[in-house]
């Protein structure tokens, strides 16, 4: 096996494929993440918008 095959992608894939919302996370998680963010990203920003769905996916979207 090629060493190249044996190291982690860059982090900017991870980022941007990130893990699913799990089983026991809140439904805001779960609606950001099946618009095809990653649980991070929702996490985030759900946190700094006070879990407010609609303004976290604004800033997930881009500038307002």
């Amino acid at each position: 096996m090629p060493s190249s095959q044996l190291l982690a992608p860059p982090m900017e894939d991870v980022e941007r494929i990130g893990t699913p919302a799990a089983d026991d996370d809140v439904e805001a998680v779960k609606q950001i993440t099946a618009m095809g963010f990653s649980r991070g990203q929702a996490v985030e920003a759900l946190e700094k918008y006070a879990y407010d769905v609609q303004r976290a996916l604004n800033s997930l979207l881009g500038p307002q």
